[in-house]
């Protein structure tokens, strides 16, 4: 691409979730995940959150669903797909 100005932005709800929240609302709606616990590596940060503001100011765009509304949409197309 070539010409006009770019940007990147995030499109997310600006908030974050660990993983183990998301295995918890995994395991709340019957879906198993295999997981192994590892220590933290070296210089990894405690916790990473997009900014969604830039979406927010230049699209006038939000957030329209919530982590659980997400998981329940992929779940249903998982099942969908692959049964």
């Amino acid at each position: 691409m070539s010409g006009g100005k770019s940007n990147l932005i995030n499109l997310g709800s600006g908030k974050g979730c660990s993983i183990k929240e998301i295995l918890n609302l995994l395991n709340q709606r019957s879906v198993k995940v295999n997981y192994d616990y590892h220590d933290k590596i070296n210089g990894e940060p405690d916790k990473l959150v997009a900014s969604n503001k830039k979406a927010i100011k230049i699209l006038k765009w939000r957030p329209s669903h919530n982590i659980e509304q997400i998981l329940d949409s992929s779940i249903k197309w998982y099942k969908k797909i692959y049964g």
